[in-house]
């Protein structure tokens, strides 16, 4: 199975942003999202402290990453159409106002940006 290929550059930010999202930091912040009502709600930020929300961002960059590169191997067809619909789309769906929050929504390829506004249009 072929996967995308990250550019040089990208490979340390997303080594940074996992590393910064390490559990042993990120699970209190995450147990405060919960109880706030979840890291798909943009209000539930308010609960964290400035390290907390920057640690959050940083897992959720990651996270965007990994749904542009999924969405890439979906266009390739190397995801199925059911596990993509049934998985990728509904977490892209739940995903996309925590990503319009942190700003961050198009900061992947401009086809992803494109999928990501398919998918809430037909909401």
């Amino acid at each position: 199975m072929k996967g995308r290929l990250l550019p040089k550059a990208a490979i340390p930010l997303l080594h940074f942003s996992y590393q910064a999202a390490d559990s042993e930091f990120l699970l209190p912040a995450y147990e405060k999202l919960a109880d706030a009502g979840g890291i798909t709600d943009p209000n539930s930020l308010d609960a964290l402290d400035p390290t907390e929300r920057a640690r959050v961002r940083r897992y959720v960059q990651a996270r965007h990453a990994d749904y542009d590169n999924l969405y890439y191997q979906y266009q390739l067809g190397y995801l199925d159409e059911q596990f993509y619909q049934s998985r990728v789309v509904n977490s892209i769906r739940r995903m996309t106002p925590i990503w319009t929050e942190f700003g961050m929504l198009d900061d992947g390829t401009p086809e992803f940006f494109a999928e990501i506004e398919r998918i809430n249009s037909e909401q």
